[in-house]
């Protein structure tokens, strides 16, 4: 008796160990492999990411640790359209789409604040796109990847990033086109912007 326990002992650690190396789930039908994107070109490189149409909940994590201090474009947008709306006696939602399609005629009216929102973009969009281009190499190609390899162009065809970039906000989206906001949308996030002040 007490040599099958041992050998039975033995085979239940030799199999759990067997098992939990693996690290793989026991699936009866094992799910079909992730679709592999080709991002670049000749000129800047080519690489090849897998792609999950969502993002994992490490790379939200790395984003958010680092973009979540910083005013988002959206935000921005609104409220500038929401100050224009108040003085200009216009919908909140056309001068959203006006400010987001480059109006000439409303743009000159409040050059400086179409002005502030330029200089937002500015400093927000060069950060974003390195954020989201390291946050894909890091979990997805290369593990000890920082965003310092990120900015160093002798690592990475600055190209080559915005497409990365590019690629991780359509996972963000699922691959769908986001939605364009509607004026109900705008008053929301317009309230939201006041309470966060």
């Amino acid at each position: 008796m007490f040599s099958f326990l041992l050998s039975f002992t033995f085979f239940s650690q030799d199999f759990i160990k067997n098992t939990m190396s693996n690290k793989r789930l026991p699936f009866k039908v094992t799910p079909k492999q992730f679709q592999v994107e080709s991002i670049g070109s000749e000129d800047i490189g080519v690489i090849e990411i897998p792609r999950y149409n969502d993002l994992t909940p490490n790379e939200r994590l790395f984003i958010d640790g680092f973009l979540k201090d910083k005013p988002s474009l959206q935000d921005e947008t609104v409220r500038v359209s929401q100050f224009i709306a108040e003085k200009s006696n216009m919908g909140l939602f056309d001068v959203y789409s006006s400010l987001t399609q480059g109006d000439v005629e409303l743009l000159q009216t409040y050059l400086p604040e179409f002005m502030s929102l330029q200089k937002i973009q500015q400093e927000i969009a060069p950060l974003e796109k390195q954020v989201y281009a390291t946050a894909m190499i890091k979990f997805r190609l290369v593990s000890d990847w920082e965003m310092k390899d990120t900015a160093d162009p002798a690592k990475i065809h600055p190209e080559l990033v915005q497409e990365i970039s590019d690629f991780a906000k359509k996972e963000l989206n699922g691959w769908n086109e986001p939605p364009e906001p509607n004026e109900e949308d705008l008053k929301k996030s317009s309230e939201g912007n006041t309470s966060k002040k």
